[in-house]
């Protein structure tokens, strides 16, 4: 029903931009020009648009307004509004130049997303501090970059804008929610066998000992368009990009302790103009989940140490380790005219979970005033040492009205098909977004 209701709907718009197209005098977006070279690893800055509040500083930033209704089949229903702001002061002392980007959203303070320093060496290269966007990722990290109002994958959705907390709910999908009923199923059946009469096993196995088998499995992190600290080095010449970065951590982490460190390197080439390929790969030390788990497995360990010793009962299985985070990412993407096309893959090892993706996208400017994006996205998670896995698919519908040059309304209709083992079945979600986007 509803997506027949939304069919409808953006029936109905399709016949209402032809009307707005004949308002007299109405401003109108014009199509973007087929762009002729990479942004990757460039200096931006220096010829970027935005309000001059002299001659060295400008001003651009966006106000975002929002509608969103997700309906998640047998969990739960939420609607609300949510209101966002965006401000960045671009500063250039050529040749050195900085960036600072604010953030505010409804319900939470003011955050800082980057604030770095660059220094160009020279028209090709240049070095850059502080804190960065990661580059891994075909979709921008801010609205006024996107043909329609959501981000593409299902993990953004449950983890950017979820109904439950983004990153338990995600977690408890591919399964890592459920890994500690195997500490607490352990401790059960050690209660009832003949192992626990005996009196070697109860020292090794004391209450503070026991106490500790508890897992908790650390979130799975927020995977793309993440803020970092470190220090980039770049190099564009207009036809290709390359960037490689060392940073305190690119999923989380903030610090550098215990060789927590996260890498990334991403190379980009305009093949033509318009025709724009990339391909990156990203890498992060990380304890997170060995931490998590290393009282449950000296547990295991005490546990089947006593079973050799007194020659009776069945040895427990202790949880795979982990120590890192890595993605490999590409994505093709074409402009010409009113048609953008893009095309996206990533491959992840995120602790003991392997997870793929592939996205498509498609986005049509039928004329200065109406655009319409159709996209889909599928998600793999895979656990092979529990047996766990899960999917999901993403279908997303979204017409969109530049009613102005800076003033822009978008619709999206999205429908997920989700299906995991650890949630026992399948199940639906749909969501329905409505934006205002003021942009100067």
């Amino acid at each position: 029903m509803k997506l027949t209701l939304c069919i409808v709907t953006t029936a109905l718009l399709l016949g209402g931009s032809t009307i707005f197209a004949q308002v007299p005098g109405m401003m109108t977006m014009q199509q973007a020009s087929v762009p002729q070279g990479t942004d990757l690893g460039a200096n931006t800055t220096v010829n970027a648009a935005g309000i001059a509040l002299g001659n060295r500083v400008k001003l651009r930033g966006f106000v975002d307004f929002r509608y969103d209704n997700t309906d998640v089949e047998y969990v739960d229903h939420d609607k609300r509004f949510r209101t966002g702001v965006d401000l960045d002061l671009l500063i250039d002392f050529s040749p050195v130049t900085s960036e600072i980007h604010l953030n505010a959203a409804s319900g939470s303070g003011v955050s800082l997303e980057q604030a770095f320093i660059r220094y160009s060496f020279n028209r090709d290269f240049n070095l850059s501090m502080g804190r960065q966007l990661t580059v891994m990722g075909m979709e921008s990290d801010e609205s006024t970059g996107l043909h329609q109002v959501s981000h593409g994958y299902a993990a953004d959705v449950a983890i950017e804008d979820g109904i439950q907390p983004g990153p338990a709910a995600l977690s408890s999908f591919v399964g890592l929610g459920q890994l500690s009923t195997v500490a607490s199923a352990a401790t059960a059946s050690l209660q009832t066998s003949t192992l626990a009469q005996d009196v070697t096993t109860r020292n090794a196995l004391n209450a503070a000992t026991t106490a500790r088998i508890q897992i908790s499995a650390p979130q799975l992190p927020q995977f793309r368009r993440n803020y970092v600290d470190g220090v980039r080095a770049n190099f564009n010449n207009a036809r290709f990009g390359l960037t490689i970065g060392l940073h305190n951590g690119l999923w989380g982490d903030d610090n550098l302790n215990d060789s927590n460190i996260g890498i990334d390197i991403a190379a980009a080439m305009m093949i033509v103009p318009g025709l724009e390929w990339q391909m990156g790969y990203a890498y992060e030390s990380n304890d997170n989940w060995d931490e998590s788990v290393a009282g449950y497995n000296s547990w295991v360990n005490a546990h089947n140490s006593a079973i050799t010793a007194t020659n009776r009962g069945t040895g427990l299985m202790s949880m795979p380790t982990a120590d890192h985070i890595s993605q490999f990412n590409t994505f093709l993407t074409y402009q010409t005219g009113g048609l953008t096309l893009g095309i996206e893959y990533d491959m992840w090892d995120i602790y003991i979970v392997d997870m793929w993706n592939v996205m498509l996208m498609g986005n049509y400017q039928f004329n200065n005033l109406f655009g319409l994006t159709l996209r889909y996205s599928h998600e793999d998670f895979d656990i092979d040492a529990f047996s766990m896995d899960g999917d999901t698919d993403r279908f997303t519908i979204s017409p969109s009205f530049s009613i102005t040059d800076n003033f822009t309304i978008r619709l999206e209709y999205s429908h997920i098909s989700l299906d995991s083992t650890a949630l026992g079945g399948s199940y639906d979600a749909d969501e329905v977004y409505a934006e205002t986007l003021f942009n100067f």
